[in-house]
């Protein structure tokens, strides 16, 4: 009896499963963290892309007031000098970009990868003969991507995301 109590035979298979198992569960972790950063960055890049194109857009509006000697975007209606910015269409340039459809509240993509919601884009002008202070474009929004381990949804993942681009005077 007491020899059978100490027999180890068949005691490889079961830790070497239990090994196994683990391993599979955390490589599927690793693959789930991979695949929410490659989602974040191409939401970043497509942001940053059309944030890019609003400052650039704005670029038209500040050219005449760097040219008289006003650093942001002023324009001299004869009189004075009056703000004109443009905030462009992030949303609309992230719809088409990263092939969003509008569902309840948030953009999201056809198979619900990852969802856009609460898209903010700001402005913020140079102040009239300041130099040193840049013309700044920040675009602010959540992203929500569903968090699935072995097939199964979680829970959903809300990030904060923020885009900023400035634009300098060359010369």
């Amino acid at each position: 009896m007491i020899t059978k109590i100490n027999n180890n035979k068949g005691n490889a298979v079961l830790k070497s499963a239990i090994i196994v198992v683990g391993f599979v569960i955390v490589f599927s972790a690793i693959l789930e963290y991979i695949k929410i950063n490659t989602i974040l960055n191409g939401i970043y890049t497509a942001t940053e892309n059309a944030v890019i194109e609003v400052a650039t857009i704005n670029w038209d509006s500040m050219y005449p007031s760097i040219r008289e000697g006003v650093t942001g975007g002023y324009e001299y209606d004869g009189s004075s000098w009056r703000e004109i910015l443009n905030s462009g269409d992030v949303q609309g340039r992230l719809m088409n970009v990263l092939g969003l459809d509008y569902t309840g509240s948030r953009y999201v993509d056809g198979s619900f990868m990852f969802g856009i919601s609460d898209v903010h884009t700001q402005i913020l002008n140079t102040p009239m003969h300041n130099k040193h202070q840049m013309l700044e474009t920040k675009t602010i929004m959540k992203v929500t991507i569903p968090l699935i381990f072995f097939g199964s949804k979680f829970s959903d993942i809300t990030i904060n995301m923020g885009v900023k681009v400035e634009y300098h005077q060359k010369f």
